[in-house]
């Protein structure tokens, strides 16, 4: 069994109305991913620094430069099955600001954006973890404000 280990970088927008943007993934070939709510970012490249790749990922797609609420990333990570191998997903996520820019799907990764409160978030098909991430942003929220 080949066991890999994933590093993401995710950014968790926030708007003055205290919603959140989340992306829905397209993603054909998998049926466990396709069509899912999820938040935007991705995998850290070799060289780069977590902040690197949070901004590389914003601006591929959602063409935005952001900026960091908090300092210290949210972790989770999360272990998928899949045939003949185990993927354990090492997510870091930052709670970031955009400010007046519009968001737009930067890439064939992404099928559609929206933003949601933390209610209307709860109601969606998600991806395992996001709900836990908008959750410990509130915290992280109630503090800093």
């Amino acid at each position: 069994m080949t066991k890999i280990t994933f590093i993401g970088v995710l950014g968790l927008v926030i708007n003055k109305k205290g919603q959140y943007l989340l992306t829905r993934r397209n993603d054909p070939k998998n049926r466990r991913t396709d069509g899912k709510w999820q938040l935007p970012g991705g995998g850290l490249e070799f060289g780069e620094t977590v902040e690197q790749a949070l901004a590389r990922e914003m601006e591929e797609e959602l063409k935005v430069s952001v900026r960091i609420l908090y300092p210290y990333p949210i972790v989770r990570t999360h272990v998928y099955d899949k045939p003949g191998k185990k993927l354990q997903v090492v997510l870091l996520t930052y709670v970031v600001d955009i400010g007046g820019q519009t968001p737009k799907i930067g890439n064939f990764e992404t099928r559609e954006l929206g933003w949601f409160s933390p209610p209307q978030a709860q109601k969606l098909d998600y991806l395992p973890l996001t709900i836990e991430f908008i959750n410990e942003a509130e915290k992280i929220l109630d503090m800093i404000r």
